[in-house]
């Protein structure tokens, strides 16, 4: 399964956009020797891609309201927008992990910023993928949101090793920070520990130190690469 950010559509879609913040497909072909082909994707009542993380009714009110195409609020083309990241098979009950990033979009060439990151829940191939409700939220407004703008992406990069769900969060500027958690429990903020050097781990993030070197890292870490 290949998940895409931004998709623009050749014909609207059934809410009326020419753009959705998020598609996907998927294929049986598993042998790349000759190229992988047979992608399919999940489509709408009028045949349109679909979005594989879905919309609170915030989120698609807001959208609706500011769609290009039939826009009622300025300014136009403002959006809330689910950008996929990471996805990560879960071998103990087959179940999915999506990472991704609440971003706020506004009109113009690379107008947006990060609200935070979380990562969705996929238990069912036919159907949408859950994002997690906290309660009390840890961003104001946007309670399914594990992480915020300021705390590192995670998601860049996951994996599942001996049980155990681990997950970079990189940026250009300040390479890579590591959190680790079971995968039953990667919804819960609380159960998340992140990699503090040495072989230590710590339940606060502000322990999180950053590597740019991988020889720097575990080595059941590199070993799980």
């Amino acid at each position: 399964m290949w998940s895409y950010g931004d998709t623009f559509l050749a014909k609207p879609d059934s809410q009326n956009r020419t753009l959705i913040s998020d598609s996907w497909s998927f294929t049986s072909d598993l042998n790349a020797q000759g190229g992988i082909g047979g992608f399919q994707e999940r489509l709408d009542s009028v045949g349109a891609p679909t979005m594989i993380l879905p919309e609170t009714p915030d989120e698609q009110a807001f959208n609706q309201a500011h769609n290009v195409n039939n826009c009622q609020e300025q300014p136009c083309g403002a959006r809330w927008a689910l950008w996929p990241s990471s996805i990560v098979v879960n071998p103990s009950d087959n179940s999915a992990l999506i990472f991704y990033m609440l971003v706020s979009t506004q009109p113009g060439d690379f107008n947006f910023r990060g609200i935070g990151n979380s990562v969705a829940i996929w238990q069912n191939f036919r159907q949408q993928s859950q994002r997690p409700m906290l309660n009390p939220p840890i961003v104001a407004d946007h309670p399914d949101l594990l992480f915020t703008q300021n705390e590192p992406d995670f998601g860049s990069a996951a994996f599942i090793s001996d049980g155990t769900l681990y997950a970079y969060g990189c940026d250009y500027n300040n390479g890579c920070k590591l959190g680790k958690v079971d995968p039953s429990s990667a919804q819960d903020r609380s159960a998340w520990s992140f990699y503090a050097g040495s072989d230590n781990w710590s339940s606060q993030i502000g322990d999180a130190i950053s590597e740019r070197l991988l020889e720097r890292l575990p080595s059941a870490i590199r070993c799980g690469l």
